[in-house]
């Protein structure tokens, strides 16, 4: 896909819609039990399916670094703020003032600050 400018980055097979973090799941998992059985990085008695939660991992991965890089907070916030969203499961969110007034599809710079700077 060379040349792609617009539309999802990671997409499903059919190469139109968007591909979610568990389209990876088996994958990852799989190369995770491999070097599990290959080298001493991680423990024998570890079930990788269990402690490896690929959202969280990317999610852990991604404030960590925002962090080492100074990204603001608010910055954060706002480019993980789906995640509460979904895990409310369309209930109610509480949010704070800006959460709620603050338009995303208008935010392209603040959502696109902790990607520069990693």
């Amino acid at each position: 896909m060379v040349g792609r400018t617009e539309g999802w980055l990671f997409r499903k097979d059919n190469g139109v819609d968007r591909a979610l973090a568990g389209d990876y799941a088996e994958n990852i998992y799989l190369k995770l039990e491999l070097l599990q059985g290959k080298k001493k990085l991680i423990d024998p008695g570890v079930d990788v399916r269990e402690a490896y939660g690929i959202q969280r991992s990317g999610r852990r991965f991604f404030d960590t670094q925002c962090i080492n890089m100074k990204v603001s907070k608010t910055d954060i916030e706002f480019q993980c703020r789906w995640r509460t969203d979904r895990e409310k499961g369309g209930r109610s969110v509480n949010r704070n003032m800006l959460h709620t007034y603050a338009e995303v599809r208008n935010m392209r710079t603040t959502l696109l600050r902790p990607s520069l700077a990693l």
